[in-house]
């Protein structure tokens, strides 16, 4: 039997107090669909990193071909035939795609963009991966754009593939180009792994999966021997929570209105533009859309840090065009942001802190602050929420990305259950999230409005928008283009109004 492709053993990797890798092994055989599956926290995306070069572990052996290897960069790593695709593209905007796909490779004195072009177009046929080379990457569509990071991958001799959360930006149809396109990559020599959150996924287009928990790998184990309740076992050691009800709704009175709302960012470019939704009490209005379509401008103007050029808002009935932060939480308005670090949280700050900010004149309302009862509140919030941190001490920093939100998503609703909340704004809630703790945040939307509250969930995830959404709004530069009711939910329709199409 020949040996892995790829085999790591006994890695450990520590971040200050938080260990991230504690002994994990992984191997990646040649010419396979590698799935890898975890809570946050678990160590997928670090480990990958470490094969990548990003990270240098603390101690473990790496082994490519049967041999025994050291990665201490991302050079390394490419040497050896690896290259990682992250959720965020590493793409050069005003650069062409032939120009992102040869970038640091055009070579020193003699530049020859015929003969590179001739590579990257054989490039292109052998691996059944097509995208207009001459087009800016800022005006491709965000599948063409993961193309062109994937290209660019192989074009630097990549045999192993590392996607990661490859489909979070994607409508429907490019999603089902994609899994198409990683099998046709197999058949060209490539191995891939795909980190991902959205099991189906996995057991559509991967032949093995690895599941890990706490830094360590649980278990490896064929497609077949696979299915959505084992999987969630092994990622958290329990069975999966029961899906939240969505219950047909009685909408009452409108909690938001834009009606022809503009909004215009630094640059005078119009990112909001003559965007109209109503969100009624007791509903969960979905917002579905390609990512940079005005999802952020909509967020925005919606929680108060933006105002509208042009329009239309009303919070429960009364004109708020130009109510700030303060008055829109006054009325009722909470937030989940979608950037964790800018807007939600302060990093050098501890859990505890961060869990009482914006509300310390509720706890404190003289003048001492009092860090026991920061502690107090902090630890219920670790416990309800399942946030993985060494403790309420701890500088929130150093918390992965799912266990910010999750520390987000606990002082909002201890917020809500506080005061009169009437409308939640959540942009993104549970990207970056495992399953058992999107379920676990899904169940506290729907209970919000179940008690009469109103949602705004703003999510490229459509996947999430069908699950909870009574009604889904679709945004396209900046408007809202085609509504669908949930009688009417169709993820391909959906996906056609979100590239600017006309719903069938």
């Amino acid at each position: 039997m020949s040996p892995p492709l790829v085999r790591l053993r006994g890695v450990y990797k520590r971040f200050g107090p938080v260990v991230a890798l504690d002994g994990a092994d992984f191997e990646l055989a040649a010419g396979e669909i590698h799935g890898l599956l975890g809570e946050n926290g678990a160590g997928k995306t670090t480990l990958m990193n470490v094969l990548a070069g990003l990270y240098r572990a603390d101690a473990g052996d790496l082994e490519v071909l049967g041999r025994p290897v050291s990665i201490r960069e991302p050079r390394d790593a490419v040497q050896l035939g690896v290259g990682m695709v992250h959720q965020h593209f590493e793409l050069v905007g005003h650069f062409t795609a032939l120009e992102n796909v040869i970038l640091g490779r055009e070579g020193s004195a003699w530049l020859r963009p015929d003969r590179l072009r001739r590579e990257v177009e054989a490039l292109m046929e052998r691996v059944g991966l097509a995208v207009p080379l001459d087009r800016r990457v800022r005006d491709l569509p965000v599948g063409v754009q993961q193309k062109v990071e994937i290209l660019k991958a192989l074009y630097r001799g990549a045999r192993v593939l590392i996607l990661d959360e490859p489909t979070t930006l994607l409508t429907p149809q490019e999603v089902d180009a994609l899994l198409a396109s990683l099998r046709t990559l197999v058949e060209a020599g490539v191995s891939v792994v795909f980190i991902t959150h959205k099991l189906h996924e996995v057991l559509r287009s991967c032949d093995r999966v690895t599941v890990m928990r706490r830094g360590r790998r649980v278990v490896t184990v064929d497609r077949r021997e696979a299915d959505p309740v084992r999987l969630v076992e092994w990622m958290v050691g329990t069975a999966p929570p029961p899906p939240p009800a969505r219950e047909a709704t009685r909408p009452g009175s409108p909690v938001l209105e834009l009606e022809a709302v503009r909004v215009v960012d630094e640059r005078g470019v119009a990112v909001l533009d003559g965007c109209s939704l109503v969100v009624r009490e007791g509903e969960l209005v979905g917002v579905a859309g390609v990512s940079g379509n005005g999802q952020q401008a909509l967020a925005a103007v919606v929680a108060g840090t933006a105002r509208p050029a042009a329009g239309v808002l009303r919070i429960r009935g009364r004109p708020a065009e130009r109510h700030g932060v303060l008055d829109r939480m006054r009325a009722g308005v909470l937030t989940i942001p979608e950037d964790r670090l800018r807007d939600g949280i302060l990093p050098r700050m501890s859990v505890a802190e961060n869990v009482v900010l914006g509300r310390h004149r509720l706890y404190f309302p003289g003048v001492r602050y009092d860090p026991e009862t920061s502690r107090r509140l902090a630890r219920h919030a670790i416990e309800e929420f399942r946030i993985v941190c060494p403790g309420p001490d701890a500088a929130a920093g150093q918390l992965s990305g799912g266990n910010l939100q999750r520390l987000i998503a606990a002082r909002v609703f201890d917020a809500a259950r506080e005061r009169e909340a009437r409308l939640l704004v959540a942009h993104n809630p549970t990207r970056g999230l495992d399953v058992p703790s999107t379920e676990f945040l899904h169940a506290r939307l729907v209970e919000f409005c179940a008690k009469g509250g109103a949602v705004l969930l703003i999510s490229e995830d459509l996947d999430e928008l069908l699950k909870l959404a009574d009604r889904i709004g679709v945004l396209y530069r900046g408007r809202v283009v085609a509504e669908f009711a949930r009688e009417q939910f169709d993820r391909y329709a959906i996906g056609r109004a979100m590239t600017g199409g006309v719903p069938a």
